[in-house]
């Protein structure tokens, strides 16, 4: 999934079977910061932290355009509660990385 982010035609995420890069934009962090408020309102009573990771958090790098979000919960035991609420919310596809 990759959608349009304004009329320069910058991209987020990739198209299917595809992979680049793209010089490193602003835009990514209000996307992040988009993201985050959506997972707030999600799953905000099991979190301790939403933080914003990967080669488009480094402002200069020249990255994939995806998003990359590591999420910290509060209880191991809520991170089934939490898959739950994004299924509801909508969000498309994501990674559970127990660590």
């Amino acid at each position: 999934m990759y959608k349009k982010l304004g009329e320069d035609k910058q991209m987020l995420g990739l198209p299917r079977g595809e992979v680049f890069l793209v010089p490193w934009t602003n835009k990514w962090i209000r996307e992040f910061e988009a993201e985050k408020q959506s997972i707030q309102k999600a799953i905000g009573q099991y979190t301790l932290n939403i933080h914003h990771i990967g080669s488009t958090a480094v402002k200069g790098l020249i990255a994939k355009p995806i998003i990359d979000i590591a999420i910290e919960i509060k209880n191991f035991s809520d991170g089934e509660k939490c898959v739950t609420a994004f299924d509801t919310y909508g969000f498309g596809e994501f990674v559970v990385r127990l660590c």
